[in-house]
């Protein structure tokens, strides 16, 4: 997983690189799932823009969380193969 840093949350005076994280997830029928997941960052890159990006790995997770972010990207991926086959 990747996110975008804000500005100023650099991790270079952070001793441990772990990290709590909160995903909200809203699915296609308007629920929304809050999924709080343990992570380790793996590589920050900052790019030209000066914006930093931070990939994560995830340490902990339970399978039905896991579920429920499968369901959710399968579901933006239906989403954007729909907008490919039928443009505005």
């Amino acid at each position: 997983m990747s996110i975008i840093m804000l500005n100023g949350t650099g991790l270079d005076h952070v001793e441990s690189k772990k990290a709590v994280i909160c995903m909200v997830l809203e699915m296609n029928n308007g629920d929304y799932h809050y999924c709080h997941i343990k992570a380790e960052f793996v590589h920050i890159n900052e790019q030209r823009s000066g914006i930093q990006t931070a990939s994560l790995k995830f340490t902990s997770i339970t399978s039905n969380v896991q579920q429920q972010i499968i369901r959710y990207c399968y579901e933006r991926q239906r989403e954007a193969r729909k907008k490919e086959l039928h443009p505005l």
